[in-house]
């Protein structure tokens, strides 16, 4: 949803171009619920689940950065934005009819679900037609669809490290099917571009990989 915000936000000019690529970059994270309920249930028991969450979120900070500075956001953005607003007198636009957003949310629905079958039928060819022994299949997984590669990466037989590095990478990173997703939903908006969002991705990836990895040798 954060994508979508972003760019529904820039197409009613509520924002500017630099401040949805920002938005774009720093957006559409794992669900702490997600990596509770799923991918905690999966880790090995060596490995510590606060470490994990420490390692997905705390890059945040160093690509929010690194964003701003890109985009050349100021800091007081924000800021001056909601004293426009205070003063603003005009009579902002009524809200689409009901039947608009419906089919706008069912449309979106309709691209999500079609992108999740596509991305796990492609897992499932892959896990039928690659050997068991390989080593690179449960990362090749994590990297087509997220939660596949997670469930395989736990029922894999190598070492913890690995396998906490590589779920840590699979859930920042949500796979071809997240980026896919993204796609489908800022698409129709010119000023935002898909490109730079799956190199912040590869950029949040690297992070939480590296991170997760320096701590983990660290014990």
């Amino acid at each position: 949803m954060g994508p979508k915000t972003a760019a529904d936000f820039l197409a009613e000019k509520e924002i500017s171009t630099e401040e949805a690529r920002y938005l774009l970059a720093v957006s559409a994270w794992p669900s702490p619920m997600f990596l509770a309920g799923y991918l905690a249930a999966l880790l090995p028991a060596s490995l510590s689940f606060s470490r994990v969450l420490f390692c997905v979120y705390a890059p945040i900070f160093l690509t929010a950065a690194l964003a701003r500075a890109v985009y050349h956001v100021p800091k007081q953005t924000c800021k001056k934005q909601n004293q426009r607003q205070a003063v603003k007198t005009s009579v902002s636009a009524s809200p689409g009819s009901f039947d608009e957003i419906l089919m706008d949310c069912l449309e979106i629905m309709a691209k999500i679900g079609g992108y999740l079958m596509i991305f796990s039928i492609l897992s499932s060819f892959v896990t039928a037609f690659s050997p068991k022994e390989c080593f690179l299949r449960p990362y090749l997984l994590g990297l087509i669809e997220m939660t596949t590669g997670i469930r395989e990466m736990a029922s894999s037989c190598h070492p913890d490290l690995l396998i906490g590095a590589g779920m840590t990478g699979s859930a920042v990173f949500g796979g071809l099917s997240g980026i896919f997703q993204v796609s489908a939903v800022i698409k129709k908006n010119a000023g935002l571009s898909i490109r730079h969002y799956v190199l912040w991705k590869l950029l949040h990836l690297l992070l939480s990989t590296v991170l997760f990895i320096l701590l983990s040798l660290s014990d």
